[in-house]
C-alpha cells in the first residue's frame, strides 16, 4: 500500500496595522491560513522605524485578520519598554516613581498602561505623591479623549512623554518620563480610573511670568511722539546756564603807566 502524501506547511506575509504603515512584518509557516489566527509576533521598534533612539523599545503583535491568500494582517497588542533599558536610566541623587493603572480609551478598549517617571533630584515623599497624582491625572486626560491607535503613534513618536515632562515640571522638576508599558488589559474586572479619584485635585499651572517695567527713556519718548501726532511742537531744552568756576577772574593786563606831567 503506497504511503499518503505528507502535507507541507506554506510560508505567510504578514504585516502590521495601519499606524505602522501596513509594513511587512515577517511570515509564519502553517498548513492552513487559519491557523495563523492567534498568533503572536514581537519586534523591536528599531527594526520597524530604523531608528536608533527606539531600540530600547518593543511591539507585540497578534495575527487578527487574514487578508489574501497568502498574507494576514495584525494588531498591536503591546508595547513595551525592556526591563534592561530601564534600570539604565536610573542615577544617583534622583528618585524613581513608578505606577500602573487602567483606563478607556476614546473607542472603548480598555488599556494597562505603567509610567515610569525620574526625578532632577531627591525630593519628599509629598512631592513624590505631588508628581504620581499630577501624571495619573494628564493620561486620564489624554487617553479617554484618544483612540487606542493615536495613543499608540504618539508613543512611537516619543510625543507623548516630551508633552507630559512639560507638564509635571509645572508639579516638581521631573528629568525623564517614560511608559514602560502600554498594551490591552488582560484583566477584564480590574478598576479603572474615574473622575472621583481626582475629586478636590487641582491640576498645576504655569506661574504668570512678572511684567517688566517699561525705560524711563521709553516712557519719554513715548510721550513725545504722542505730542507731535496732536500737532504740538517737542518743548525746546533749555539751556543750562554755566557753573561758575571757582577760580577767581584773572585781572586784566596792567594798564600801561601814564607820562609825568612836566612843570615848565
Amino acid at each position: 500500500m503506497a504511503a499518503g502524501r505528507v502535507k507541507k506547511k506554506k510560508w505567510f506575509t504578514l504585516y502590521a496595522p495601519p499606524v505602522l504603515g501596513s509594513m511587512e512584518i515577517g511570515e509564519s509557516p502553517a498548513f492552513e491560513q487559519k491557523e495563523l489566527l492567534g498568533r503572536f509576533v514581537t519586534l523591536n521598534l528599531m527594526a520597524l522605524t530604523r531608528n536608533v533612539r527606539n531600540q530600547d523599545f518593543n511591539i507585540k503583535f497578534e495575527i487578527s485578520e487574514l487578508k489574501d491568500k497568502d498574507s494576514a494582517g495584525s494588531k498591536i497588542i503591546e508595547f513595551y519598554m525592556n526591563p534592561s533599558s530601564v534600570k539604565r536610566i536610573i542615577r544617583k541623587k534622583k528618585d524613581r516613581i513608578d505606577d500602573s493603572f487602567a483606563l478607556t480609551t476614546s473607542d472603548g478598549t480598555k488599556v494597562r498602561i505603567k509610567p515610569v517617571i525620574i526625578t532632577a533630584t531627591n525630593l519628599s515623599a509629598a512631592n513624590q505623591t505631588k508628581i504620581r497624582k499630577a501624571a495619573r491625572y494628564y493620561l486620564y486626560s489624554k487617553v479617554r479623549n484618544t483612540s487606542y491607535n493615536d495613543i499608540l503613534a504618539a508613543l512611537i513618536n516619543h510625543s507623548l512623554k516630551k508633552d507630559m515632562v512639560s507638564f509635571l515640571n509645572l508639579a516638581a522638576p521631573v528629568d525623564r518620563v517614560e511608559i514602560r508599558h502600554f498594551g490591552l488589559e488582560k484583566n477584564i474586572r480590574s478598576k479603572e480610573l474615574t473622575e472621583a479619584d481626582f475629586s478636590g485635585f487641582e491640576p498645576p499651572k504655569e506661574k504668570p511670568k512678572p511684567k517688566k517695567k517699561p525705560a524711563a527713556k521709553s516712557e519719554a519718548k513715548e510721550e513725545q511722539a504722542e505730542s507731535e501726532e496732536q500737532g504740538e511742537k517737542p518743548e525746546e531744552k533749555k539751556e543750562k546756564p554755566k557753573k561758575k568756576s571757582a577760580e577767581p577772574e584773572k585781572t586784566k593786563l596792567a594798564e600801561e603807566p601814564e607820562e609825568p606831567e612836566i612843570e615848565e
